[in-house]
């Protein structure tokens, strides 16, 4: 099988609202596959921010609500696993990025999710790497372009 024809993403008869009889959203069912790059659009308050805490475990385990159906994300039942367990796979980049960039180089802020995660840090450095931004190691986040700054989150 391919790998475009791997579901990494399964939502089926997803309901949820924040208050009971108040839905954000209701029988919501969709596939994605590996590979694929998908945006979620709508206006402010259409729940594209509670479906990405939903697919990243965040609701339930943390933020309450009414919910109800199957989201299966890299084989994992989002509803039922862990934040710990779910960070490892799913990832948030906010809109505002100065509220998520807060260490003083681009090393420390790389090695802070990989303690969060309890991941050796020595990784740091083969991310920046992959990444081809090892020449930043010892910049200051705050100080990149917003385009190198989209490189980190």
């Amino acid at each position: 099988m391919s790998m475009q024809n791997t579901q990494i993403i399964c939502v089926e008869g997803l309901n949820f609202a924040y208050q009971k009889e108040k839905w954000v959203f209701r029988d919501v069912n969709f596939t994605i596959s590996a590979g694929i790059i998908v945006g979620f659009v709508g206006s402010s308050g259409s729940g594209k921010t509670t479906l990405a805490h939903i697919l990243k475990g965040l609701i339930p385990q943390s933020i309450k609500g009414f919910i109800s159906g199957k989201v299966i994300v890299d084989g994992k039942e989002a509803l039922k696993t862990t934040i710990n367990d779910m960070a490892k796979t799913v990832g948030m980049v906010f809109q505002d990025l100065n509220a998520q960039l807060f260490n003083n180089t681009v090393q420390e802020e790389i090695e802070f999710g990989l303690h969060n995660l309890k991941i050796d840090l020595s990784n740091a450095t083969k991310a920046m790497e992959m990444l081809d931004i090892l020449d930043l190691a010892h910049e200051i986040p705050m100080n990149l372009s917003a385009g190198q700054n989209n490189a980190l989150s």
